[in-house]
């Protein structure tokens, strides 16, 4: 069942507080924090495209489709070095 706008912003602020105390030992708060940052991201890339699609693929919305795909690119090259550096590689 989704949550309403107010039990989403709750359950956020509640995993900061676990997660900046150090009391997540089954790693919820930080996988719903990290979930929740990738898709106001992906939130971004469907609402460019969209508009991209809905403008007759207009150049402006065409760049702002792609600024949108690089943020989610640069994301995921930043995710891989950090997982590159925990395996001391």
């Amino acid at each position: 069942m989704k949550p309403n706008e107010s039990q989403i912003r709750q359950a956020l602020e509640h995993a900061k507080q676990i997660y900046g105390h150090g009391e997540d030992k089954y790693y919820i708060a930080q996988t719903l924090l990290y979930f929740n940052h990738r898709l106001e991201k992906l939130e971004k890339v469907h609402e460019a495209a969209s508009q991209y699609l809905k403008f007759g693929q207009d150049e402006h919305e065409h760049s702002v489709l792609l600024l949108a795909v690089e943020a989610v690119r640069e994301q995921e090259a930043h995710e891989k070095l950090d997982d590159q550096h925990d395996f001391g590689l």
